[in-house]
Formats: C-alpha cells, sequence, structure tokens
C-alpha cells in the first residue's frame, strides 16, 4: 500500500500541472477557485458519481475523469446563483444527470446549465481542453506502475477526479469573473 504522501504528492503535481494548462489556454488566471461549500457537496455526491465513472473506465476513462470537471461546473452555477437551495439538497448529481443520462452530462451542463451551445468555439475550447486534461491524468496515473483494480489504482482515481471536480468549478467561476484577491484590495 502507498505511503499516504504519494496521494497527496499525486493530487498536488495533477492539481499544478492542469492549473497551468488552463492559465495558458486563458480559462484561469493562475489560480484554483474553490470553497469548503464545493468540498461538501463533493463528499455528498461523489460515492454516486464514482458508481457512474467506474463503469466508464475499461472503455472510456478519460470521460469517467473529465465528467467530474463539467459536474463541478454545474455546481459551481449552483452556488452562484441559489446557493441556499441547492447547499444541502441531496440529488444535486441527478439535477445533472438524469435529463440526458451519464454519457451526455458534459453537453447538458455546458448547454443547459452555462448556457454555451454545443456548436460554439467556447463549447469546443473547454471539451479539448478538458479531453486532453483527462489523457495527461490518465498518463500520469500509467506513470506510477501502480497495479490495475487494485486499492492504490482506485485511491488514484479518486483522487483525480476529485481534482477535476475542483477544476470544473474553477473554470466555471473564473469565466463569471470570479478571482481571489488578497485581504485588504
Amino acid at each position: 500500500m502507498a505511503h499516504p504522501q504519494f496521494y497527496t504528492d499525486f493530487v498536488n503535481n495533477l492539481t499544478q500541472v492542469l492549473l497551468q494548462n488552463a492559465t495558458n489556454e486563458g480559462l484561469l488566471g493562475g489560480q484554483i477557485l474553490t470553497t469548503e461549500d464545493f468540498d461538501d457537496k463533493w463528499t455528498q455526491i461523489a460515492p454516486e458519481y464514482m458508481a457512474d465513472a467506474v463503469q466508464e473506465i475499461a472503455e472510456y476513462p478519460s470521460v469517467a475523469i473529465a465528467w467530474a470537471a463539467y459536474l463541478g461546473m454545474g455546481v459551481a452555477v449552483l452556488w452562484d446563483t441559489d446557493w441556499g437551495k441547492h447547499a444541502f439538497t441531496p440529488d444535486t448529481y441527478k439535477l445533472f444527470k438524469t435529463p440526458r443520462g451519464f454519457d451526455a452530462m458534459d453537453e447538458y451542463v455546458m448547454e443547459e446549465v452555462l448556457g454555451i451551445p454545443v456548436d460554439s468555439e467556447d463549447f469546443s475550447k473547454v471539451e479539448v481542453f478538458l479531453r486532453n486534461s483527462a489523457q495527461l491524468a490518465m498518463t500520469l496515473i500509467r506513470k506510477e506502475n501502480i497495479p490495475p483494480q487494485s486499492i492504490e489504482a482506485y485511491q488514484l482515481f479518486s483522487d483525480c477526479v476529485t481534482v477535476f471536480f475542483r477544476l470544473g468549478a474553477s473554470l466555471c467561476l473564473h469565466g463569471r469573473g470570479y478571482a481571489y484577491h488578497p485581504a485588504g484590495n
């Protein structure tokens, strides 16, 4: 079993690489935007998401990873618009999955929740970025030489989708003009 610091280092490395890539693409401003609200919501919805995502790993591993970012975007919209209503809603995941199913959750979030048409340049930019990011994450996981279908592999996958959930929330908030500013500025 890998040492806990191994997972922490993996998450930090993946986060930094994705942050740099997103910043280079103009999708983030050099910072991950997150709140405890997002972490609490992820803790609530992760088991349902993971149950669906694990089924996709064999055939569509990048979907299993990247869709967590779309879910993060959706949660960020709820947070920005009516968090009082959605903070404790137990069915948040179903809000994004049910309308079109897991396979089309990306398009649902982009079109219906964010209002970004599928045939737009903005949609394409986010879709390409997340696809490439998920492929990068899979490469980083493979480089660790963790046995497939092991507890360690599941932990890395779980950590990876958590990073992507936070990334998606950050992408959405950045797109809505949010940024961290030092206190007093």
